[in-house]
C-alpha cells in the first residue's frame, strides 16, 4: 500500500535521503534511482519535485548552508561566550560540517564537471563567514581584543585567503587557528591552546 504524503513532506523526504546518500557515497556515486529507491517511490515522482540530480543537490547544499547560518548565528549572538570562545566555536562549526562528509564527496567537488557547484558552495560559505565574522570583529573591537587599523579588510583578506588555501588542500584546525591568530594580531596561543 502506497503512503500518501503532503507535497512539502515528500520533497523534504527526498532531500533528506539524497543528503544521506551524498554524505555517504559522494556526488558521483549517488544517482536519482538510488535516491528514489531509498525513499521507496517511483522515479517519476522525483521529477515532479526536482528537474534533475543537480536540482536536488542544490536543495541539499542550500539546506546545509542554512544550517551553518543558523548555528553561526547562535554562536555569535550568545552573550555568555567570550570573543575567543566564539571564534573557536565558529572554527569548530566548520570542522564539524566537514567531518560529516566522506572523503569521496570532497573529492567529487574537484571533478571538473562539479566546478560550478564547488564555487557556489564556497561562495555561500564565504558569505556566511563574512557576515558573522564582521559581527565577531565588532565584538573584538568593542572588547579591545582587536586593535587593527583595518579590521574588516583584514577579515575579508583572511576569508578569501583561507578559501584559496582550501581550494588547494585540506587545512588542519591547528593551521587555521594559527592563521586567524596571526591575521587578527591576537596573542599567540589565545585560540590555539
Amino acid at each position: 500500500m502506497r503512503t500518501l504524503k503532503k507535497p512539502q513532506e515528500r520533497r523534504e523526504e527526498l532531500i533528506f535521503c539524497a543528503r544521506e546518500l551524498l554524505e555517504k557515497n559522494g556526488i558521483q556515486s549517488t544517482s536519482v534511482s538510488s535516491i528514489v529507491k531509498k525513499v521507496g517511490v517511483a522515479q517519476g515522482l522525483f521529477y515532479y519535485y526536482f528537474s534533475s540530480k543537480r536540482d536536488i543537490i542544490d536543495a541539499v547544499v542550500n539546506q546545509i548552508l542554512d544550517e551553518i547560518d543558523t548555528h553561526a548565528h547562535k554562536i555569535i549572538c550568545d552573550t555568555n561566550r567570550s570573543f575567543y570562545t566564539k571564534l573557536l566555536d565558529f572554527v569548530d562549526l566548520y570542522f564539524l560540517i566537514i567531518d560529516r562528509f566522506q572523503p569521496s564527496l570532497i573529492t567529487d567537488l574537484y571533478v571538473p564537471v562539479n566546478n560550478k557547484l564547488r564555487e557556489e558552495i564556497f561562495s555561500g560559505a564565504r558569505l556566511i563567514n563574512e557576515k558573522y565574522g564582521a559581527l565577531l570583529i565588532d565584538e573584538g573591537i568593542r572588547d579591545h581584543v582587536i586593535s587593527l587599523k583595518y579590521p574588516y579588510e583584514m577579515l575579508f583578506m583572511t576569508m578569501h585567503g583561507l578559501t584559496a588555501i582550501l581550494h588547494d588542500r585540506f587545512v588542519s584546525k591547528e593551521l587555521l587557528l594559527t592563521l586567524l591568530e596571526q591575521s587578527l594580531c591576537l596573542p599567540a596561543g589565545s585560540i590555539t591552546q
